[in-house]
């Protein structure tokens, strides 16, 4: 019983963490989460209202001091830096005219006019606010909550999001009056202020469901903790494993795409064609990501269980010609992961470029993570195909068929395509070359020195890729 248990712990685990990912994920998506969100909105609310009322008092104390001169741009600063950072704000109006506003986050239609002030809460150009006042004399004091922002027009950095202190979605929307499809929000004195109604295709933040997103991915690594244990211990051909195991891994992904399960990934943004679609097969950057960790993970177990040496010598087929196979194999799967890397920067909609910082995104080291299984994937099968057939064949006689292979795969691109891949052609044959060169029992192995010459390699392969199809699609290409 022990064994069994050892034997299938990564199992067990992979479906405690699945259930626990399910549970959450109907939680928030079927068991009216938007209650849970505008119960912690309007505690939140409260909080802050009494805070501002604090702030007020404090502002007031500073403006009826026999010592302050009216200078209220360097007397007030300190509180101006304070409220901005929680997204509150305040001005001062004098015979109704503002004299002074402590951010310019907050917008006026006119300046020079006092807004409508008698309501407790107003719509500014930029935002709906809750209003607090405090009356010294001539002087007003007008303390305001941001509780949602409300451009005219959204783009990449002006978002209609509400006050980040809220976590509620950005489709909630704000109603002046209460009635069966919203919920009302009250004041910390009991007042009603308005009331939000829960709107979008999902009532929960996106943040929310990157917990059962997390949870998800655990389970799947845990599942291929698993299959990698069990491939090991199987006692099957490693050719028939890998084909199994290929076999399955499409599977897998197969179902997941066709039923977009889990759920929550299609409504987390990198599962959605937001930021990148290319097919059925590769509707978003989510799928892209998932697609490069099976390739890198089937390559892995090729390059630790495939045995080219054995395969030779229980082969009826000449050695030569099963070498000649292999190198052609190997180089139309570089073709393969060429043509890949293209599909994804040619149909994404955010930068690759690393000279633009401001640009540079969640999205994008995705991408680039992506890329980097991908590499990483070639090159631990080019690395196992290579040490083995170096023992079967001369150098000389593989860095020439490495050649010809070459040559060859240029002809059919250039009469399929009309087009030849240069810069993945000459990284397989650089690469292998490298391999063959190395003879060194130490630099077999992932030594340091190694590890930078294929790093080096790859490098100068994804930059030039990378710089080469973004300029093509930028020209329109």
């Amino acid at each position: 019983m022990e064994g069994i248990f050892k034997r299938y712990l990564f199992l067990i685990l992979a479906a405690v963490i699945f259930f626990i990912a399910v549970v959450f994920e109907h939680s928030y998506l079927n068991k009216n989460p938007e209650k849970r969100l505008l119960n912690n909105f309007q505690k939140e609310l409260n909080k802050k209202e009494e805070s501002l009322a604090l702030y007020l008092n404090e502002i007031k104390q500073i403006v009826i001091d026999e010592s302050f001169n009216g200078d209220y741009l360097g007397g007030l600063y300190t509180h101006s830096q304070i409220l901005e950072n929680e997204e509150l704000g305040f001005l001062i109006l004098e015979r109704e005219e503002i004299i002074y506003w402590s951010s310019r986050i907050i917008s006026f239609n006119d300046i020079e006019k006092s807004p409508d002030l008698s309501k407790k809460m107003i719509e500014l150009p930029n935002g709906y606010y809750l209003l607090q006042q405090i009356n010294v004399g001539e002087i007003r004091i007008v303390g305001l909550i941001l509780i949602k922002k409300n451009y005219p027009h959204e783009n990449e950095y002006l978002k209609n999001t509400y006050n980040r202190s809220f976590h509620l979605p950005e489709d909630y929307l704000i109603r002046e009056n209460q009635t069966e499809n919203n919920y009302p929000i009250y004041s910390f004195e009991g007042e009603i202020l308005f009331a939000v109604q829960p709107a979008g295709t999902v009532l929960c933040t996106k943040t929310q469901l990157f917990y059962p997103g997390i949870f998800y991915l655990i389970s799947l690594i845990l599942i291929l903790l698993f299959v990698r244990c069990e491939f090991k211990k199987s006692k099957r051909q490693v050719g028939f494993k890998l084909f199994v195991l290929g076999g399955g891994i499409f599977v897998f992904y197969w179902l997941h795409v066709l039923f977009q399960f889990p759920k929550v990934f299609y409504i987390i943004g990198f599962f959605s064609p937001e930021h990148f679609a290319y097919s059925i097969w590769l509707p978003s950057l989510g799928d892209y990501f998932l697609t490069s960790i099976f390739f890198c993970f089937w390559a892995l177990n090729f390059s630790y269980d495939a045995d080219f040496k054995q395969l030779i010598k229980n082969s009826a087929l000449p050695r030569k010609f099963i070498s000649l196979l292999s190198f052609l194999a190997l180089g139309g799967l570089y073709l393969l992961v060429n043509s890949f890397i293209k599909i994804l920067i040619e149909n994404s909609s955010f930068s690759f470029s690393l000279n633009r910082i401001v640009e540079f995104s969640v999205q994008s080291i995705t991408a680039y993570f992506s890329v980097a299984l991908l590499l990483l994937g070639l090159a631990l099968v080019t690395i196992k195909i290579i040490e083995d057939l170096r023992e079967e064949l001369s150098a000389k006689t593989n860095i020439l068929y490495t050649f010809l292979i070459s040559l060859l795969l240029a002809a059919l691109q250039l009469i399929a395509v009309s087009t030849v891949s240069i810069p993945i052609l000459i990284l397989f044959f650089v690469f292998i070359l490298t391999l063959i060169v190395f003879t060194n029992e130490n630099l077999r192995h992932f030594t340091l020195s190694y590890l930078i010459i294929l790093i080096s390699l790859f490098s100068v392969y994804s930059l030039f890729i990378i710089y080469n199809t973004v300029s093509e699609k930028e020209r329109g290409f």
